[in-house]
């Protein structure tokens, strides 16, 4: 005999008791983000051939030159500001604040147009913009230098329970074996919608 199904007024009783006192312990339930084991732990292969999508499209397609080069140009040209207080009332950093430096200069290679428009073309050609935080000799909690990261060779790390646990750069000539390791917290991962993402959004863009 299969067992009876609770009716509404049961149902309205439970809600209003969880509403009250919370989910009762032995319905509450894990994590349900959990990646297979040989992902865990292992640098992720691209999904598309960027390399291709570089030489292809971007150095030898006038058309897609042109249109990632318009969206790279019309972005840059907002300058970025630093402000503090709150967001409904929010002041604008002095030029001389920590934060007003990073923003204007994110890396002593770049101004933050150039950092923008580097950023803009990676992300439309990809999917994905990287940028390293690099908190070494920074003041307080500001970094000392935000360097963006080739997609090329930037790989996402799984970790366990549906967790990032980082990025794995690969120098050019490197190996994967010699890829310098990056902790999750240290890096920036701006993505387009992927539906197929095997990550539930947490993996690469297209």
């Amino acid at each position: 005999m299969s067992e009876q199904k609770p009716g509404i007024v049961q149902r309205l009783r439970l809600a209003a008791r969880v509403y009250r006192d919370g989910m009762p312990a032995r319905y509450r339930k894990a994590n349900p983000m959990r990646w297979p084991d040989f992902r865990v732990n292992t640098p992720q292969w691209q999904i598309v051939n960027i390399e291709g999508y570089i030489e292809e499209g971007f150095n030898a397609n006038s058309l897609i030159y042109s249109a990632v080069m318009y969206k790279a140009r019309a972005i840059s040209g907002v300058p970025l500001r630093a402000y503090s207080g709150e967001m409904d009332a929010p002041e604008t950093l002095p030029d001389d604040h920590p934060l007003a430096k990073l923003c204007s200069r994110p890396n002593p290679s770049q101004s933050w147009r150039e950092f923008m428009m580097l950023q803009t073309v990676f992300i439309n050609i990809s999917g994905n913009a990287y940028s390293y935080i690099d908190r070494q000799g920074g003041v307080g909690d500001v970094p000392s230098q935000i360097v963006p990261l080739n997609p090329l060779r930037t790989y996402i790390v799984p970790g366990e329970r549906g967790t990032i646990k980082g990025y794995l750069y690969v120098p050019e000539g490197a190996s994967m074996q010699d890829g310098i390791p990056l902790l999750a917290q240290d890096v920036s991962h701006v993505k387009l919608p992927n539906p197929g993402d095997p990550l539930a959004g947490q993996g690469y863009g297209l």
